[in-house]
């Protein structure tokens, strides 16, 4: 098979996603599919060079147009359009498969010009549930159905994903879930942190925006150093975005300074988890099946996680990790405090969790599951 991803943003890190589908476009390689990977508006020098190091072997496109999502924008998306249908053409793809608009809508439109061609969506977001009472809610509804109308097949990362898109009508043998999965050969633990660690790190790594809750953390931390009296825990948020200012003036205003810390991006993800975590954190609104949450599970790490549709498809409450409330900073603080006193729950949680992503989460049951996929719409055609 040969394979044309659009990923839909520029590469700007090596983040959870991307390193997922390197590494699953690398595995299929070697089983002698041809998988290549497009980035939109160009790459960061930095990350692509260390997608190239990790995954050699991948082709990458970076020269792609970066279409904004706004009206103006009305000519980017004509020239993305029409580079994108010569660049199918000419490269004969069996299998074009897209991640995130605005190319997924671009992507949508031109398929009907190429017959030969499948054409797979990945949903990795929950779609909010549609009041169709209101005319903003049948919109929604018809918007998420036009951005799907010409895909052959819509890859759900969860049933919470799949359970969404129904509600919006779409039809059920149009959907398969497949799970985002880790490259457990690449996260694994390498390094053993001290019984009693002093500091106590936290960990949370992802984009600083509203959905992913993280001023929960922060008023967690709040609660912990005033209710539980602990000094020695320190929150490191890994990661930027629109939210980056509201939490640092949070932090201020909390006077939390001693005790929360802002990293930037991380460009190793793997030392961080393993040198510099000892409980990785995570409140979000909502999650379709967060691969970063994955990835510390596989460097037999504890995680404390928000009680949502996403994170409780992995995590099961007190065997491999906790979950809270994701309203209640208090639920959050109790749970740290209960793993920072408990070296032995920390073990059984975190082994736990390495045993769960080995089991259901590895690559190879991802990769074989996409191949299938993508085999039975070949043969169906």
């Amino acid at each position: 098979m040969k394979i044309l991803r659009f990923m839909g943003y520029p590469i700007s890190k090596l983040g959870s996603l991307e390193r997922y589908v390197h590494a699953q476009a690398s595995e299929m390689g070697k089983q002698g599919h041809d998988v290549q990977i497009v980035y939109d508006g160009g790459g960061d020098s930095l990350a692509g060079a260390m997608a190239e190091r990790t995954y050699p072997d991948v082709k990458v496109h970076y020269h792609f147009p970066s279409p904004a999502p706004r009206l103006s924008a009305v000519m980017d998306h004509l020239r993305y359009f029409f580079k994108a249908l010569a660049f199918i053409r000419k490269g004969g793809f069996d299998i074009v498969h897209t991640y995130f608009e605005p190319s997924t809508q671009i992507v949508n439109l031109l398929a009907p010009m190429l017959p030969g061609t499948v054409f797979v969506r990945t949903m990795g977001v929950v779609p909010r549930h549609p009041d169709n009472s209101t005319l903003i809610g049948k919109l929604k509804r018809l918007y998420h159905y036009l951005n799907l109308l010409n895909y052959d097949k819509v890859i759900c990362v969860s049933e919470a994903v799949r359970d969404s898109l129904l509600m919006y009508k779409i039809k059920p043998e149009l959907l398969s879930i497949i799970y985002n999965a880790v490259d457990t050969s690449l996260f694994k633990r390498y390094h053993i942190r001290p019984a009693h660690p002093d500091p106590f790190y936290l960990t949370f790594c992802g984009r600083l925006e509203r959905i992913k809750n993280i001023e929960c953390l922060i008023n967690g931390m709040s609660i912990l150093t005033d209710k539980y009296k602990t000094k020695n825990v320190i929150l490191n948020i890994y990661g930027e975005g629109s939210h980056t200012g509201f939490l640092r003036n949070l932090v201020v205003r909390e006077k939390l300074e001693p005790y929360v810390h802002f990293k930037g991006l991380t460009h190793d993800i793997v030392r961080t988890l393993n040198e510099y975590t000892d409980i990785y954190v995570q409140a979000s609104f909502s999650e379709g099946l967060p691969a970063s949450v994955l990835e510390a599970m596989a460097c037999e790490l504890p995680v404390a996680v928000s009680r949502i549709g996403g994170h409780c498809t992995i995590v099961r409450h007190g065997i491999n990790g906790l979950l809270f409330d994701h309203h209640n900073p208090g639920n959050f603080a109790e749970r740290v405090h209960q793993l920072v006193n408990s070296c032995g729950l920390r073990k059984e949680l975190a082994a736990n969790a390495r045993k769960t992503v080995l089991d259901s989460y590895d690559n190879s049951v991802s990769i074989r599951r996409e191949s299938n996929v993508y085999e039975s719409l070949l043969n169906s055609r």
